[in-house]
């Protein structure tokens, strides 16, 4: 499989050959790799040790020293003493002798200075390196003014870079701009005093050797097998704007970036979606589709829950999940600067200030002396701050949609969702894993608000049926959740927004039990016969869709122009659904 990679430097001019600039194919340890896809499978740095890009020479070192110098003389080596080398010697003419031909990992440069994984290349590996790329050299790379080497991998076009640093001979630098100097791990055949090194040269790319005491670069390798790979993930706007860079472990999940709101447009999902399993750069883009009278705009979550409802990502009056948004008195559409009795708009109050009490309700009365009965129990959209606010799609969440939003996930108290320093609790769907989070918001008494951080207080559309002046809420703090909980009306507190189900607010027009609703994309087919056909129809009886439900009587038909009036039959019942 061919490597995918991203690249650092664009529209690169040089001499015979046309090239696009140093590919990056990831990290490890915090250092940029390239994979040219050599056979031995090793990865190269795509700049020297001592460097921060590939145009950097970066440090000079002797052959087995682990730091740089100003004197690079015989005289100032490490594993040379009165005449004698001290280390890696293979005749006792010559020193110490040990035959050691190859750097121990304690006297390697670049696993001193860059760690594990990273080592300086063998002569084999440079020769590979060498043999498996087309190399061109350069007296101005990318316009940067630094003459260097060009290597094109024979394999996949990934490309390298060697800068002409030259080398240090004594206190002196030689043939910068000319050649480049590249150490190996390994020693000279039968030699004490030489290794061998890349020379890349303005005439040629080719092995040589040099005396052990000279600076040269270090170019590290790391094995791909064993190393730790990282890859970075970009997430931009839809105009490429970058909102946010992270790098990420091969194989795991870069953690979630809000999209920006774009006002008229629905966010439709990310471009890319293989960053919940990184294993290669990403660049992702954002992407929307136009909202017209069909479509939610907002984000939803589907938590595979028995229904079929979608669930709002975010607190209405919010953008972004970890946001607490606006709270609302039970009824009420605004928010406002104090939440009493004397200031909730459904019922009469006896009294101004905290003091207050309601004497009579204007509207959801169960019982005589709270005024006129109308035994509503559950808000009108007229009164539903999601409805209100979010469009007719959109509606607050009864107390059955809450108890089989608790019954269908997996809950657990997050202290700091997503670095954003907002606790909250976090349900992990039980059928897809997908999640939803909802922030401790806390809730408002008059003009205070309370218990932010240390609860979630969210109302249901559902009216407290033994004791009226109150609404069923979803209740949760760090160690207790529950949905027998309900709330003085007045309150002000958060609404989190639902799509379908069991609502009202929706298209559903139904003759046996068969219900029929739309968002954006779809028609939803919900409670008709197990396993039956079911055909969608124009005005002109034209079959324009089809599909089967499940064992459930369910399914979900996707319609590209969702703007008509269709008549849906599922089995031998009909549903007739307009679309505006």
């Amino acid at each position: 499989m061919k490597t995918l990679f991203r690249i650092l430097l664009l529209t690169l001019p040089t001499y015979g050959i046309e090239i696009s600039a140093q590919t990056v194919s990831g990290q490890v340890k915090g250092h940029d790799y390239v994979d040219l896809e050599l056979p031995s499978g090793r990865l190269w740095a795509t700049y020297n040790v001592g460097a921060e890009s590939p145009i950097d020479f970066g440090d000079f070192f002797a052959w087995g020293e682990t730091e740089p110098k100003t004197d690079y003389s015989q005289e100032n080596y490490k594993w040379f003493s009165d005449g004698k080398y001290t280390k890696y010697c293979t005749y006792s003419f010559e020193g110490n002798v040990d035959d050691k031909t190859k750097l121990d990992d304690e006297d390697d440069a670049a696993i001193a200075i860059w760690g594990e994984h990273w080592r300086m290349p063998t002569d084999e590996e440079q020769e590979e390196l060498i043999n498996g790329c087309n190399w061109e050299f350069t007296k101005d790379f990318n316009g940067t003014g630094v003459a260097g080497n060009i290597g094109t991998s024979k394999t996949n076009n990934a490309i390298i870079f060697l800068p002409a640093g030259g080398m240090y001979s004594g206190v002196n630098q030689y043939g910068i701009g000319y050649y480049g100097s590249y150490l190996s791990s390994t020693l000279e055949y039968k030699s004490t005093e030489y290794l061998t090194y890349i020379h890349a040269a303005d005439f040629s790319m080719d092995m040589g050797s040099t005396l052990r005491y000279r600076g040269c670069n270090i170019r590290a390798v790391v094995n791909k097998k064993e190393a730790s790979l990282y890859y970075t993930v970009s997430f931009y706007t839809q105009d490429s704007v970058l909102i946010e860079t992270q790098t990420v472990e091969e194989g795991m999940a870069a953690t979630h970036v809000d999209a920006p709101f774009v006002k008229g447009h629905r966010f439709s999902g990310w471009s890319d979606s293989s960053f919940i399993r990184v294993k290669k750069n990403i660049d992702v883009y954002a992407q929307y589709t136009k909202a017209d009278e069909s479509d939610p705009i907002h984000e939803y979550v589907d938590l595979g829950l028995p229904s079929g409802t979608k669930w709002a990502t975010y607190n209405v009056g919010a953008t972004r999940p970890y946001e607490y948004g606006d709270y609302f008195a039970w009824g009420e559409t605004k928010t406002k600067e104090s939440y009493e009795w004397s200031t909730y708009t459904l019922c009469t109050p006896s009294g101004t200030g905290i003091l207050s009490t309601p004497d009579k309700f204007n509207k959801y009365v169960l019982l005589p002396e709270m005024g006129t009965v109308d035994n509503k129990k559950v808000l009108d959209p007229d009164d539903d701050a999601a409805t209100s606010n979010w469009g007719k799609l959109w509606r607050t969440p009864t107390k059955e949609d809450y108890d089989e939003l608790k019954k269908g996930c997996s809950w657990q108290w997050i202290y700091d969702y997503q670095k954003s320093g907002i606790s909250g609790y976090l349900g992990i769907s039980d059928v897809n894993d997908n999640v939803i989070f909802f922030p401790a918001a806390g809730n408002y008494f008059t003009d205070s608000k309370q218990f932010e951080l240390e609860q979630g207080l969210y109302w249901t559309s559902t009216i407290e049926e033994d004791r009226p002046d109150y609404a069923h809420m979803f209740f949760f703090d760090d160690w207790f959740y529950d949905l027998d909980y309900s709330q003085d009306r007045y309150f002000g507190q958060s609404v989190r927004a639902v799509l379908g189900g069991s609502t009202t607010h929706l298209t559903n027009v139904s003759d046996q039990g068969l219900m029929v609703y739309t968002t954006s994309g779809a028609i939803h087919i919900r409670n008709a016969q197990s396993n039956c056909l079911v055909q969608v129809f124009d005005m002109n009886s034209k079959i324009v869709a089809s599909g089967e439900t499940d064992t459930n009587g369910n399914t979900d038909i996707t319609i590209s122009d969702l703007k008509n009036v269709y008549v849906v039959t599922a089995g031998n019942q009909s549903s007739k659904v307009e679309i505006k």
